[in-house]
């Protein structure tokens, strides 16, 4: 015969008595960035490139790499689309510098695009990204 109150083989459930045990403390985990480079991309459409895109994103890099000496700037086309076939096509702006690029920087290009034609205004998705530190030397 089973007792009242208890589960088929089941212990019963033990009542907190208000002693509680602390939180397990977790391991602390410091994650170690480099230098911090900006990704910015974005869909061209033929007719983007007909009003003359390449030049202007060409001659923003170049004013780019002037105002900001050390900085790597290129230009990168995605490969998996029909860009070939007269359709539209992402782009991607890479920054770089060895000292990594200011946040400043970012003001740079939002102050440089605000002098655009509005048809050559653009959805542009702006990412950072840093690499990650080993914690060890990698000799």
């Amino acid at each position: 015969m089973r007792r009242p109150g208890r589960r088929c083989g089941r212990r019963p459930a033990v009542r907190s008595r208000g002693c509680q045990t602390a939180p397990r403390a977790q391991p602390s985990v410091t994650v170690r960035t480099g230098p911090r480079a900006l990704y910015i991309y974005y869909r061209v459409s033929p007719a983007h490139l007909a009003a003359g895109l390449l030049d202007r994103v060409w001659a923003l890099q170049a004013e780019a790499r002037a105002a900001c000496p050390g900085l790597h700037a290129s230009l990168m086309a995605r490969t998996d689309t029909g860009a070939q076939n007269g359709q539209d096509v992402t782009w991607m702006e890479v920054y770089t510098h060895p000292d990594g690029v200011p946040a400043s920087f970012d003001v740079h290009l939002v102050r440089a695009m605000a002098a655009w034609p509005a048809d050559l205004t653009l959805a542009r998705h702006t990412e950072s990204f840093a690499p990650v530190m080993p914690p060890f030397p990698l000799d």
